[in-house]
C-alpha cells in the first residue's frame, strides 16, 4: 500500500492506495497498445476537443483537487490553485497546437525525372509512460504537460503516479478518465498505475514505446538504463538536475543591490526551494553593498515544510556537506520553518578560484532553499568557469543596460549560456516557467537526457512523434494530413505554423 503524508505534521494523510499488481499492469499496457492506432487516427479536432473537456473538468473540480493535494504536499492553497490553472492551460495550449497542425512537419517533394515522389510527416510514436513528479502534483503529474502533449500527439498515456501524493493522483486520474470517456476516447487511451515496482514493469512492457520523467538525476538514470536495456530500447525524455547559475554584473550590483537581493531570496526559497529552476549558484562581484543586502534578505527568509521526509533529509545532508567544505563559509541563515520536515534557508559563499578548484562537487544540485554565492574580481574570469558547470535548464544574467562594460560582459556570458542552458534569462530569475509556444525547458546533460527537446511549451509534443516518409504512394493510402498538405490556417492565438 502507498500512504501519503502531511509534511506539516509527518502524519498520514488520507487512505492508502493499493499498488498496481503485475496482472493489472499488463492489462493496462496491453490496452494502451490496442488503443494506439484508433487514438492516432482520431481527428486533430476531436483530440483537441477531448483536451478541452479534460481542462474544463479539472477546472470544475479545482477546490476538491487543491484540498486533497494540500494535505499531501503542504504547498498551500494559493500555490496549488495556480498550479491547477497552469495544468488546464497546458491542456488548452495543446488543443491550439492541434488546431495549428504544423507540429506534423508535413513536407512533400513531388516526383521528378529519376527522383521518386516523397511525402514526409511526423506520426505518433505509440503508448507513452509518464512518471509523475513530486514537486508539481498537477502541472508535472497525472494531467501535466507530458500527459497533455502525448495525448495531443495521438499517443495513449499510462501515468506512473508519484508516491508522495497518491490520493491527489487518484482523484486527478478519475477526472481525466471520465472526461476522456465523455469525449469518446476508447479504453486504453489513459490510465494511472501506482508503485515503484509497477513503474519498472511499465517501462519494460513491450507495448510502451517512449517515456517521460521529471525528477532526480539518480532516479532518471535508473529509468533511462531500463529503457536502454530493453530487448527493444525506447527513447527516454528525462528532466533531471540543474543548478541554474545566476550572474550579477558589477553595474547591476551597484545600481540595484536591494532589488537583486530580494529577488534572489524570493527565487531561492520559493516553494521551499523545491523547484528544478532553483538558483543554486549566484556569481557576484566583490561589492559589499550587495553582499550586505544578500545577507539581510536571506536572513529574513522563512523556511517551510518540504514534500517528504526523504527530501528533507537529503536537503539537510546537502547543507551539512556544503558547510563542511574548507573553501566555503556561511553567508546567512534564514528563519526555521515549522514542522518535522521544514527546511531552513541557507546561503554560503566562496571565491571564484576556490569554486573552480572545487568543481564538480561545489556545483552539485542541492534540492531545497540552499544557495552558494561565488564572488569574482573581474567579469572576464567568468566565462571559463561557467563553461565548466555542465548543462542547466536556465542561465541568468543581471546587467545595467546603461553600462557598456556590463553589456560587453553580458554578451560573453550569454554566449556561454547559449551552449550550456536551455533558457537564458536577462534581468530576471529562473523560477517560473511560462507555458508558451516559444518555451524551451530542457538543456544539456545533466539538465535533461535529450537536450533537443522540451518538457514545457508547444514543442513538447515533438518528443512523442517520429517521422515517416511515404514514397510514390497513391493519395488514397496516405494519412489525411498528406492528402491535404496545405492544412488549416493558423489558429486564433496568432501562432505561426513554424512555431509549433
Amino acid at each position: 500500500m502507498i500512504q501519503g503524508y502531511d509534511p506539516r505534521t509527518g502524519k498520514p494523510a488520507g487512505d492508502p492506495v493499493a499498488e498496481t499488481a503485475d496482472g493489472a499492469l499488463d492489462r493496462i499496457a496491453a490496452a494502451a497498445g490496442a488503443a494506439a492506432g484508433p487514438w492516432e487516427r482520431t481527428s486533430r479536432a476531436d483530440r483537441a476537443r477531448a483536451l478541452h473537456l479534460v481542462a474544463d473538468a479539472l477546472d470544475a473540480r479545482t477546490a476538491d483537487l487543491v484540498a486533497v493535494a494540500d494535505t499531501e504536499t503542504a504547498l498551500g492553497v494559493p500555490r496549488l490553485t495556480g498550479e491547477v490553472a497552469r495544468t488546464t492551460g497546458q491542456l488548452r495550449l495543446f488543443g491550439a497546437v492541434l488546431a495549428d497542425g504544423g507540429y506534423q512537419d508535413v513536407i512533400v517533394s513531388p516526383p521528378a525525372e529519376g527522383v521518386p515522389g516523397l511525402a514526409r510527416i511526423k506520426r505518433a510514436i505509440g503508448p507513452v509512460a509518464v512518471f509523475a513528479a513530486s514537486n508539481f502534483p498537477f502541472a508535472f503529474s497525472v494531467a501535466g504537460g507530458d500527459t497533455a502533449s502525448a495525448l495531443a500527439a495521438g499517443c495513449p498515456v499510462v501515468v506512473k503516479a508519484h508516491e508522495g501524493h497518491p490520493q491527489t493522483s487518484v482523484l486527478t486520474g478519475q477526472i481525466v478518465a471520465d472526461a476522456l470517456a465523455s469525449a469518446g476516447a476508447g479504453d486504453g487511451v489513459f490510465a494511472v498505475v501506482h508503485g515503484v515496482a509497477a513503474g519498472v514493469r511499465l517501462l519494460r512492457h513491450p507495448a510502451i514505446t517512449a517515456a517521460g520523467f521529471t525528477g532526480s538525476t539518480r532516479g532518471g538514470l535508473a529509468l533511462a538504463r531500463i529503457c536502454a536495456e530493453r530487448p527493444v530500447p525506447i527513447p527516454f525524455f528525462g528532466e533531471l538536475g540543474s543548478v541554474n547559475p545566476v550572474v550579477i554584473l558589477p553595474g547591476a550590483a551597484a545600481a540595484r543591490p536591494d532589488a537583486i537581493a530580494a529577488g534572489y531570496a524570493g527565487s531561492l526559497t520559493l516553494g521551499a526551494g523545491q523547484f528544478c529552476t532553483n538558483p543554486g549558484l549566484l556569481f557576484v562581484p566583490g561589492d559589499e553593498g550587495l553582499r550586505a543586502a544578500l545577507t539581510q534578505a536571506i536572513g529574513a527568509a522563512a523556511g517551510a515544510p518540504m514534500l517528504s521526509e526523504r527530501i528533507h533529509d537529503a536537503y539537510a545532508e546537502a547543507v551539512d556537506d556544503l558547510a563542511d567544505s574548507r573553501s566555503v563559509t556561511p553567508l546567512a541563515t534564514g528563519q526555521p520553518g515549522e514542522g518535522p520536515w521544514a527546511a531552513t534557508p541557507h546561503a554560503f559563499e566562496t571565491g571564484l578560484a576556490d569554486f573552480a578548484a572545487g568543481l564538480p562537487s561545489l556545483a552539485q544540485e542541492r534540492f531545497g532553499p540552499a544557495g552558494l554565492v561565488i564572488t569574482y574580481q573581474s567579469a572576464d574570469d567568468l566565462p571559463g568557469v561557467l563553461a565548466e558547470l555542465g548543462g542547466n535548464l536556465t542561465g541568468v544574467i543581471h546587467a545595467d543596460e546603461s553600462s557598456a562594460a556590463d553589456m560587453s560582459a553580458a554578451r560573453q556570458v550569454a554566449d556561454v549560456f547559449a551552449r550550456t542552458a536551455g533558457r537564458v534569462v536577462f534581468n530576471g530569475w529562473p523560477t517560473g516557467v511560462a507555458v508558451t509556444w516559444a518555451q524551451h525547458h530542457g538543456g544539456p546533460w545533466p539538465a535533461s537526457t535529450a537536450p533537443g527537446y522540451t518538457s514545457v511549451g508547444a514543442t513538447a509534443i515533438r518528443r512523442w512523434l517520429i517521422p515517416v516518409a511515404y514514397q510514390d504512394f497513391p493519395p488514397a493510402l496516405l494519412p489525411a494530413a498528406l492528402r491535404d498538405p496545405a492544412g488549416p490556417a493558423a489558429d486564433d492565438a496568432g501562432s505561426p505554423r513554424s512555431g509549433s
